[in-house]
């Protein structure tokens, strides 16, 4: 046996460690943060000659991503940076109070991590992971990021399309010069055959979209060289509308996007994901009647809630509320029915005062095919949340008559004094106010008996309790949820785990969530965890996001790339009251 080896990665919070070492024809690795047992992996070689030949291979891919040999494994480990305390751990059976800051050791780039090495060991890579790693290369160092890029499948042109994909993410957060070396790296592996159609060879398809987005961006001349053969690429009319115009959007040709739009009849729907990004390249430069005139002109019956719930999530994801709030006002007859009251909290929670003047800007509105007295409460009800007497004036300046002769919303008054006299709180006759906290906790409270028919709708309550600050009045009530799961038929217990594992991340529980996944069938069990990591990851609790996403089985499947993959990507179950940001 060969002595081991020890490597170690700080950077910025990222405390991570390494080791390797050959027995006989095998080659053992353990890695993960520093002070912590990790991981290990054993590779088996034909000879202990090919396994001394892998031992260097593997040691040069970790130099190369920045780790740094320190000495024999199991020598005194790097000791935690100056004045960094060490987080108490949680007593047995209690955790943290939901929505409290603390502050985790690990990292958004673990998570990313963790995912790079399920691809290297599966061999397998999807259009996801490509937006995971552009949104999160910014905050990663450059060998870092070179270091993902080797370990992405060479093949159907994943490689190329995820280096262009980094380059522009790397272009938009002002990191010119090491895009252009990505852009370098995404040239030099090109797939060799070019796409024939929009619809087949995914993966060489993007790589030629991203890349030619990409050289948009630093090399325009070339960049058009290649959307102008990417024209010639047949396909659906719809699908290569959609992604030549994305492209352009990415590269910011707005000039030249809205000519090209005003050549479709309707904007196809189908390349959801990269054209998702493609508007939010679009609104972070603040180009909203471009963006408002694309999304109008998406097909299909549901396109106005299509159209606002992609500009939420990229409101959610940028922290950018005031781009919905903005094609809310220019474009109300396709942005306003959704989200917008959502949205008005989020702005509320970032610049108080840039929320009250959208109000007042968007209660002015009253388009004639949307309820004028639902967008005035709405616009009144961010300042109800924090500021009950300032909601109250604003509602009252901004109402007529005719709001007091409406049943529907006949308790509106005593609820915005915070003194609920109403005999019911049906949700009709609240309307939007029943989202408030006072309201909430009175009316989202399980009651009853609860079986396999109520307990789904119940978590999505606890899912709203805890979103607008009342996660305590939630895990008051866990004990009763766990006992009514317990009760259900086993075979009915799959999508009632799942609402009860993201509420366990919600609330940075991760013991609650290993419980619920007990309590579910073996082929769901995995299917829960996930919901965990996903919660976890919605609240910025990476410790306990990276811990079950680490002791999850992975399988033939795949379950924990696709668990990380499904975390990272934020491709969560929007509930449409207050997501705050």
């Amino acid at each position: 046996m060969e002595a081991k080896r020890r490597f170690e990665f700080v950077e910025g919070s990222s405390r991570k460690f390494w080791e390797t070492w050959c027995v006989g024809n095998e080659v053992h690795t353990q890695y993960g943060k520093i002070g912590a047992a990790g991981q290990s992996t054993v590779k088996t070689e034909s000879d202990a000659a090919a396994a001394a030949k892998l031992l260097g291979k593997l040691v040069a891919e970790k130099t190369k991503k920045g780790y740094v040999e320190v000495g024999a494994a199991g020598s005194e480990p790097t000791p935690p940076p100056a004045g960094k305390v060490t987080k108490p751990s949680a007593k047995a059976g209690k955790s943290p109070a939901a929505g409290a800051q603390e502050r985790s050791s690990a990292t958004p780039l673990d998570l990313v991590e963790l995912m790079i090495e399920q691809i290297a060991k599966h061999k397998r890579f999807f259009r996801d992971e490509l937006e995971i790693l552009g949104n999160h290369a910014a905050t990663a160092s450059q060998p870092t990021v070179l270091g993902w890029l080797a370990k992405i499948p060479e093949d159907d042109g994943w490689r190329c399309g995820g280096a262009a994909r980094i380059a522009i993410a790397l272009f938009y957060a002002g990191e010119t010069e090491r895009a252009k070396e990505l852009l370098g790296e995404a040239r030099a592996n090109v797939p060799a055959e070019a796409p024939t159609h929009w619809e087949a060879h995914h993966g060489v398809t993007h790589a030629h979209v991203a890349l030619a987005a990409a050289e948009l961006l630093l090399d325009p001349a070339a960049g058009q060289t290649r959307l102008e053969r990417l024209r010639a690429v047949e396909g659906s009319p719809g699908e290569h509308a959609t992604l030549i115009l994305s492209t352009l959007l990415i590269g910011r040709q707005w000039t030249t996007a809205e000519t090209a739009a005003k050549a479709v009849e309707a904007i196809s729907f189908n390349s959801t994901r990269y054209f998702r990004y493609a508007i939010s390249c679009a609104l972070r430069c603040d180009q909203h009647d471009l963006v408002g005139k694309l999304l109008s002109a998406l097909e299909g019956d549901n396109s106005h809630e299509a159209a606002a719930s992609m500009v939420y999530e990229h409101s959610l994801r940028w922290k950018r509320p005031q781009d919905l709030l903005e094609l809310c006002l220019r474009f109300p007859e396709t942005f306003m029915e959704q989200y917008v009251l959502d949205a008005l909290v989020d702005c509320a929670l970032v610049d108080r005062d840039s929320a009250a003047r959208f109000a007042e800007k968007i209660s002015n509105l009253r388009p004639p095919q949307y309820p004028d007295m639902e967008v005035i409460l709405g616009c009144a009800l961010y300042r109800f949340r924090g500021d009950p007497e300032g909601g109250a004036r604003f509602l009252t300046s901004r109402t007529d008559e005719s709001l007091k002769d409406k049943e529907r919303w006949a308790p509106l008054p005593d609820a915005i004094a915070g003194d609920d006299t109403s005999p019911s709180t049906d949700w009709m006759k609240m309307g939007r106010f029943r989202w408030t906290k006072e309201l909430a906790e009175k009316e989202l409270l399980p009651n009853g008996r609860l079986n396999e028919f109520t307990l789904n709708e119940v978590l999505r309550n606890m899912h709203q309790l805890v979103r607008i600050g009342a996660g305590d009045t939630a895990r008051e009530q866990l004990p009763k949820l766990l006992e009514a799961i317990d009760k259900v038929s086993k075979g009915d217990r799959g999508s009632v785990g799942e609402h009860l594992g993201y509420l366990a991340g919600l609330l940075r529980d991760a013991k609650l969530g290993d419980t619920a996944s007990k309590l579910v069938t073996a082929r769901s069990r995995v299917q829960v965890l996930k919901e965990v990591v996903a919660g976890a990851v919605e609240v910025g609790d990476w410790d306990s996001a990276l811990r079950v996403a680490e002791k999850t089985p992975d399988s033939d499947l795949n379950d924990r790339q696709n668990m990380v993959c499904n975390a990272l990507s934020g491709t969560r179950r929007h509930v449409r009251y207050f997501c705050t940001l």
